[in-house]
């Protein structure tokens, strides 16, 4: 009998899959031949049992006559041509219910078959795919996006929980870009907000060491000039960051300024960072370079200080006594290569893998944001380099920040 089960497999399937105007019609032509089938049954069923009634007070050849009479009278029977006979009354009240059943079963059966087809029609084609429908939108309206919206009919019902479920996956996209601007934005603020620390350390620096030495004459009218015009590149510095961020909107839009430049002469303005932090918090500095005279380079030089600035600052943070910085060229001659190593703890295992993701870390600790390495991976990236970390085999972490300048 399997053939059969897989036949009305396959019919289900069909009214399923089908429009519902089409299942409604399905469900409509089988009921009015259902209805038609029954009636007709009925009817022909009531007045066999009737003709048997009939048949006790009546011969066979007048059958025709007294059952004319007798539905005329109900109560009398026809039994010879002048002679009637009076019907019981069981076989008067079975008479009766059979003919009300014969001419009324019609209306029986349609309201029969209405309530069914209605209550079949709602079952097959519409509870399902309206509770899919009506427990989605009760996900949505708290917020809830992670629930399943799947309906396989082909019908309009189906379309109609796919839609569902289209818009569900959009809000989910909108609901992830939202949260991706949020993000970026709260990176941008982070990375604003940090990047302002290394310039007013250094204008700091060498406002202390004015205030130190400039009283007792051991600064010369022309290292004034020097170190204000030193505070004075700061200030600038500071200016142009903000107004840079002030245009941006992510990080990503970051976009390096190149410039034709000497390196050296790059080189040596980080070496004066580094002198003019010496010393501060405890930590001594030193400085080595490889670079040579008469290398002219497209670079941004902000960029490159901004990097070097943060790795030194990050560095601060857990260096015990002394941080060495060391710049060179790649051996291609296309990258501009800055170490910055401390003598602290090193990285462990997991800040190898995670430190230049944002919010790692000592996030929000001592005025930290967990952001600095982040900010550093971004922008040697986008002058076209990259930032590795390790961990020196004497102790400490490595820092190294590659920039392309051919």
């Amino acid at each position: 009998m399997d053939w059969i089960e897989e036949i009305v497999e396959k019919i289900r399937k069909k009214l399923l899959d089908a429009s519902l105007k089409k299942s409604l019609a399905v469900y409509i032509a089988v009921a009015a031949a259902a209805v038609i089938c029954l009636s007709v049954g009925t009817g022909m069923l009531c007045e066999g049992w009737r003709k048997l009634i009939n048949m006790r007070y009546a011969p066979m050849d007048t059958a025709y006559e007294w059952e004319r009479e007798a539905e005329e009278d109900m109560s009398r029977i026809l039994v010879s041509g002048e002679y009637y006979s009076v019907m019981s009354g069981t076989d008067k009240s079975m008479y009766s219910v059979f003919w009300y059943i014969e001419n009324w079963c019609v209306l029986f059966y349609s309201i029969g078959a209405i309530i069914l087809v209605s209550w079949m029609f709602y079952r097959n084609k519409l509870e399902e795919p309206i509770t899919i429908i009506q427990d989605g939108a009760m996900h949505v309206s708290r917020g809830e996006l992670d629930f399943d919206c799947t309906y396989t009919a082909l019908d309009e019902m189906g379309e109609l929980c796919g839609a569902f479920d289209a818009m569900r996956r959009r809000l989910i996209d909108n609901y992830q870009t939202t949260w991706n601007l949020m993000e970026e934005q709260r990176c941008l603020n982070a990375a604003f907000a940090h990047d302002l620390r290394t310039p007013l350390t250094v204008i700091r620096g060498y406002t202390e060491f004015l205030r130190t030495y400039y009283p007792t004459g051991k600064v010369s009218e022309e290292s004034l000039t020097e170190y204000l015009t030193l505070i004075d590149d700061q200030v600038i510095r500071l200016r142009d960051f903000s107004n840079t961020m002030k245009e941006i909107n992510t990080m990503e839009e970051l976009e390096p300024k190149l410039k034709k430049q000497d390196i050296l002469a790059l080189v040596k303005k980080l070496k004066e960072t580094v002198l003019i932090l010496d010393g501060m918090e405890g930590i001594s500095f030193t400085f080595e370079h490889a670079v040579k005279e008469g290398k002219e380079v497209y670079a941004d030089e902000a960029m490159i200080m901004e990097v070097a600035e943060n790795l030194i600052s990050n560095a601060m943070r857990y260096a015990k006594e002394h941080i060495e910085l060391y710049a060179d060229i790649s051996e291609d001659g296309d990258y501009l290569q800055v170490y910055v190593q401390d003598d602290g703890p090193g990285f462990t295992r997991e800040g190898l893998e995670k430190a230049s993701k944002p919010y790692f870390g000592e996030k929000g600790k001592g005025g930290h944001f967990g952001i600095g390495l982040f900010i550093c991976k971004v922008l040697c990236e986008k002058h076209r380099g990259r930032l590795d970390l390790s961990n020196s085999i004497e102790g400490g972490a490595i820092c190294c920040a590659s920039f392309y300048i051919s």
